[in-house]
């Protein structure tokens, strides 16, 4: 059975000894969140894995955005026509390639803050087909209660460092108040103590 986002956040909590609390859930939710994307960004899951994105092109246009869901490419594909008998991939420009020509059809891609490049592009025509491979980030699948962990596999590690993340932030917490409550018990003892 699959595990929701509200149920692992309690069993982070029941784990780190703050099943009780309620003011924790963000934080907790922020520490899921933060170790689900960096595991993510680092190993590529099939779980997570969209291929055969079609990218609507434009005539002489070399600049398209990303998915709102994307988080890391795979692979880039280019076919003359709408229904291409053949595909070539298209590489990632190198910083030897600083110079290259718009003329023609792509050869290259770039990454540019929320969109790619591709270059050339001048014989790009809107009935060729441009096809992105890409793995989407695991919280645009992942973000209300009732949504399910998108990879099963690493759930029990992502839940252990949650545990061990929260758990150290309530324990620095806690020992915290203690001093505080400790300072104001010694300041009211000593206003009290005769002079």
């Amino acid at each position: 059975m699959a595990t929701t986002r509200a149920q692992l956040r309690e069993l982070i909590k029941q784990e780190s000894r703050i099943k009780k609390s309620t003011d924790l859930d963000t934080f907790v939710d922020s520490v899921m969140d933060d170790i689900l994307l960096v595991a993510c960004q680092r190993a590529r899951y099939f779980e997570l894995f969209k291929p055969d994105t079609a990218i609507i092109l434009i005539d002489e246009i070399g600049q398209y955005d990303l998915p709102d869901d994307f988080l890391t490419f795979k692979s880039l594909r280019f076919g003359l026509t709408a229904t291409p008998t053949r595909l070539w991939t298209i590489v990632e420009k190198q910083d030897q390639f600083y110079r290259v020509t718009n003329a023609g059809y792509p050869k290259f891609f770039f990454l540019s803050g929320t969109q790619f490049n591709i270059t050339p592009f001048t014989s790009v025509k809107a009935t060729d087909t441009l096809l992105l491979d890409y793995y989407i980030n695991p919280l645009s699948i992942f973000a209300a209660d009732a949504d399910e962990f998108p990879v099963p596999r690493i759930m029990p590690m992502v839940r252990q460092m949650a545990v061990a993340r929260v758990s150290r932030y309530h324990n620095d917490q806690a020992e915290t108040q203690d001093a505080s409550n400790e300072a104001e018990r010694n300041f009211i003892a000593t206003q009290g103590a005769p002079k």
